[in-house]
């Protein structure tokens, strides 16, 4: 509890050295450099959102070992940031994930050190924009990794068709779910690439679906597979199969610049991302996730999670497409 004190006593100080010109003259920088135009009716909202953001960055920044610092989404109130950006929406009850048995995966070394990356895996950090497609880009970053596993060119495939005519227990723009996806594509016979279906939904609009394009199939898989909720097997597992879809808590990602995040909330699962990568024995161990915000968020478009201490809930529903 004193720890607790202490840690809330320095956020204080650090807002309190602050003055509210001070305060200002951050915002007008922050204007300048992300191009912001506000009219005089919403002027004093973003304002005002922005100084809580600046209120969130000092309390991270004195509780967690990663950084947190102003970025592209500092003029958005947390709530407004998880209704724009976080799109995960689980089934109406948890029968429809459990349907399909969790795999576990015995650890055969506790010691895992895999980034695929660098094995020519992961396509480049996307952007969804504008729109709660998160778990599109989580589960086609999945299906990038298993198409390449299985011998083939990497290829960037198509989130707008799944936003678009995935709409088995998915939303679009609002919210879906990875394992739906998976399915979805099963059902269709394979996935189109994302240049001959590139990406329109960002600006908030998810549009009809293109069902001359759902027959370009360039990927395919068989089923998917939900492991289970374990960081171990996830490691064992993901250093055997790729990169896989996880769900997380990421509202305290709104802030993220950098470091390896230790501090999390993990209480509701908001977010799909892609576990690309994971290093069991550093002093401190972490895991590698590729993020759908663009290059100019957090570690250009990545962030690190801290290993063994099930950060933002990481463990609580990872899942694979099978080859």
């Amino acid at each position: 509890m004193k720890a607790v004190i202490a840690v809330i006593a320095v956020a204080a100080a650090f807002a309190a050295a602050r003055t509210l010109d001070d305060d200002l003259k951050l915002f007008q920088d922050f204007q300048i450099t992300y191009n912001r135009q506000y009219s005089p009716s919403e002027y004093p909202h973003k304002f005002s959102c922005f100084r809580k953001v600046l209120g969130l960055i000092d309390e991270r920044n004195a509780m967690g070992k990663e950084r947190h610092s102003v970025n592209q989404f500092a003029d958005m109130c947390p709530e407004e940031f998880a209704a724009t950006y976080l799109g995960t929406r689980l089934p109406n009850n948890t029968k429809a994930f459990n349907a399909n048995p969790r795999q576990v995966v015995s650890p055969k070394n506790p010691q895992v050190i895999v980034d695929w990356r660098t094995k020519g895996a992961v396509t480049p950090i996307k952007n969804q924009g504008m729109c709660g497609s998160c778990w599109a880009f989580s589960a086609v970053g999945n299906m990038e990794g298993v198409w390449f596993n299985a011998g083939h060119t990497l290829v960037g495939l198509s989130e707008e068709e799944i936003v678009q005519c995935a709409t088995n227990g998915n939303y679009g723009c609002n919210g879906g779910w990875m394992d739906n996806a998976f399915e979805w594509v099963v059902s269709n016979g394979g996935v189109d690439s994302e240049s001959d279906y590139p990406y329109t939904s960002g600006g908030g609009n998810t549009g009809t679906c293109n069902t001359a394009k759902t027959k370009n199939n360039i990927a395919h898989i068989s089923g998917h597979t939900d492991i289970a909720s374990s960081e171990a097997t996830m490691a064992t597992y993901l250093a055997a199969h790729g990169p896989i879809s996880i769900a997380v808590d990421a509202i305290t990602w709104q802030t993220y610049s950098g470091g390896i995040m230790s501090n999390c909330n993990g209480q509701q699962l908001d977010h799909g991302v892609l576990a690309v990568g994971v290093d069991t024995t550093a002093s401190t161990p972490y895991w590698i996730i590729k993020n759908s915000w663009g290059t100019s968020w957090g570690e250009a478009g990545y962030i690190q999670l801290e290993y063994g201490t099930n950060q933002c809930d990481i463990t609580a529903k990872a899942s694979s497409a099978n080859p």
